[in-house]
């Protein structure tokens, strides 16, 4: 076994304390202007030294840490193995765990098999599947851009209120997407993961309302006028039905089940999807017990900066948004741009089959639904 000691940095004493040089000093100073700024008091004893990383997830924390690393001029095959396993050994070998040893001497023997040879193809695999998912995400959000540019009317020709023209409610649908699709990049890649599932939810509702207008516009158009009926008082609300107040005419309120069951080919798989998906992420809307591990951390308990998948809403949306892009696809509206939205597809194809081998398994349902729509291109 390697002696731990051959991988710290020359600063370190035989004690294994590192000793508070002028610029190390001036970290700790400035780390307590913080905390006093905060709390109006000096960092106690039973305060975290690093105040600054309070606030901080474990991916943030760790690329802190790191730099700090660097700057005193710690050996990188130590910052590797802090970076895997989120500690450093700068004491002897008595006082870690054989086990906490063991992983150690693992990590930096990674790092120098990695300095030797490259990354292993895993490794490799996973980060092509990750690189392409972003680059579907980002080439989703400029095609619904260009969309949306093309095909709007001027604010003086839109009426979602009296005479609505469907294709009118789906461009309000795909703008309201394009920005949630946003807003759930941001997240996911600022180490919000929980945040950016809860409006994945929003991406699939898009889809069912685009379903709801193309294949039952009539109904959906007097739901428009009755809801805004409720906000001049022609209307009131009742539950799941909007009442006219003058002739007591009810207007029932589908539900997203009943939305995507419309639908002439998909419906079946669909809805199996919905009842898969849907209350799974509505979990992350509610206080919900069953995502409450999500927000528990094994060492620290409750936490706000648990680090979870961040690229699990990212293949969600992917999901959702390949079949909305279906879906504007079989719309006479949009016809010039059909190769677009065809080639967008594809590409969101090939990204979750690479998802399905080298990340995670789809869900059977799902990937019957991307391989039954994608046959329609051919």
């Amino acid at each position: 076994m390697k002696n731990i000691r051959c991988c710290l940095p020359k600063s370190i004493k035989e004690d294994g304390l590192i000793p508070i040089t002028s610029e190390i000093q001036e970290i700790f100073d400035r780390e307590n202007n913080r905390f006093k700024s905060f709390m109006g008091r000096d960092i106690s004893k039973d305060d975290p030294l690093m105040s600054s990383t309070l606030r901080m997830s474990e991916s943030e924390y760790k690329l802190h840490i790191s730099g700090i690393l660097e700057d005193i001029g710690v050996n990188p095959r130590v910052i590797y193995a802090f970076n895997k396993l989120g500690y450093t050994l700068v004491e002897g070998e008595e006082f870690y765990s054989d086990e906490q040893i063991e992983e150690w001497n693992l990590a930096i023997e990674e790092y120098e098999e990695i300095e030797e040879h490259g990354e292993d193809i895993e490794t490799q695999n996973i980060k092509s599947a990750t690189e392409s998912i972003m680059k579907a995400i980002d080439k989703l959000q400029f095609l619904y851009a260009l969309i949306i540019r093309k095909y709007a009317n001027k604010s003086e020709n839109i009426d979602l209120i009296e005479n609505v023209n469907p294709n009118d409610y789906i461009l309000f649908c795909l703008t309201r997407n394009l920005k949630t699709l946003k807003a759930i990049t941001i997240l996911a890649v600022n180490d919000f993961p929980e945040d950016a599932l809860n409006l994945t939810r929003t991406n699939f509702e898009n889809y069912a309302e685009i379903v709801y207008s193309n294949y039952d516009s009539k109904n959906l158009k007097k739901q428009l006028i009755a809801e805004n009926g409720v906000k001049t008082g022609t209307h009131k609300r009742k539950w799941r039905k909007i009442i006219n107040k003058e002739n007591n005419e009810q207007i029932h309120l589908k539900s997203n089940h009943e939305k995507i069951s419309l639908h002439p080919v998909f419906k079946d798989i669909d809805v199996k999807i919905y009842k898969l998906l849907y209350s799974y992420l509505s979990s992350y809307t509610h206080p919900d017990i069953m995502v409450a591990f999500q927000y528990i951390d094994k060492d620290s308990g409750f936490t706000d900066l648990k680090d979870n998948s961040n690229i699990d809403p990212l293949i969600f949306t992917l999901i959702f948004n390949f079949m909305i892009i279906h879906e504007i696809y079989e719309s006479s509206f949009f016809e010039t741009s059909k190769e677009d939205l065809v080639q967008q597809n594809k590409e969101i194809y090939e990204t979750l089959n690479l998802v399905d081998m080298y990340i995670g398994k789809l869900n059977e349902n799902i990937r019957i639904r991307i391989n039954k729509t994608i046959k329609t291109y051919s």
